[in-house]
């Protein structure tokens, strides 16, 4: 069962209200939602803040995965906050010119979380109990044309903090948890001729912890894809086809 409501309370700014009921094996969940809301500020900058109440049940592999899974996991709960600011730097002409930037900052409480971690020969879903993840993103992406030819750009940032606030056992209750990396940065540029599009991504991940003592940790790395793509390879008016020729790493 799902209700959203929205709310404009000025030509720049809106309220939105969304709750949800799930039933799950003849059980209903806890009552889920969230609240948030935004506010251009003048024509250039727009702020936002959301809050919401999450309820994740366990997947079918994180229950019965051979070997591995756990039928006894409880489902997470947990409570995000996220507060926002955009900016364009430019807008010349959106469909031609532009370039925006976003800053975004998160807090989520996570308590019953799932994670995957070793045990014995094989990986196992176990519940830490509770986390805490803060973080920021930073975002920018534009666009510029030129004659028949477009030059798009994306670059990514996001920094994340990790840690278990409370366990079901003594150890590592304040380490970074495993598999989260404090840093990801991710950028690409696309070119663009009528149907035809050549696009190039980089992506970089910090080094991140594979065990709860944070003694075992996976080396930072970079990988880089390169792709070529048509839009559309047919002249038929009904039907399209597109392709797509890629090298990854």
């Amino acid at each position: 069962i799902f209700s959203s409501w929205n709310y404009h309370f000025s030509k720049n700014g809106s309220l939105n209200l969304m709750l949800r009921e799930e039933l799950i094996n003849d059980t209903f969940s806890p009552l889920i939602g969230s609240i948030g809301a935004h506010q251009k500020i003048g024509t250039k900058s727009k702020v936002r803040v959301n809050i919401a109440r999450n309820y994740r049940y366990p997947t079918l592999n994180d229950f019965y995965w051979d070997p591995g899974g756990n039928p006894d996991l409880k489902p997470e709960q947990s409570w995000n906050l996220e507060a926002g600011y955009n900016y364009m730097i430019f807008n010349y002409d959106e469909s031609r010119n532009h370039q925006k930037v976003a800053v975004t900052g998160f807090y989520n409480l996570v308590d019953d979380w799932i994670q995957w971690v070793p045990e014995a020969n094989y990986t196992t879903p176990v519940n830490l109990k509770k986390v805490e993840n803060a973080g920021i993103e930073i975002e920018t992406n534009g666009s510029l044309k030129f004659g028949n030819w477009r030059l798009s750009n994306r670059i990514s940032y996001s920094y994340t903090h990790s840690t278990t606030v409370e366990v079901y056992s003594n150890d590592n209750a304040n380490g970074q948890l495993p598999y989260v990396p404090f840093h990801k940065v991710s950028g690409g540029l696309s070119l663009q001729l009528k149907k035809w599009e050549l696009r190039y991504s980089q992506n970089y991940t910090s080094r991140y912890y594979t065990t709860a003592g944070n003694d075992i940790y996976m080396p930072s790395y970079t990988v880089a894809n390169l792709s070529l793509l048509h839009k559309n390879l047919l002249k038929s008016k009904k039907h399209q086809l597109g392709g797509a020729f890629t090298v990854f790493n």
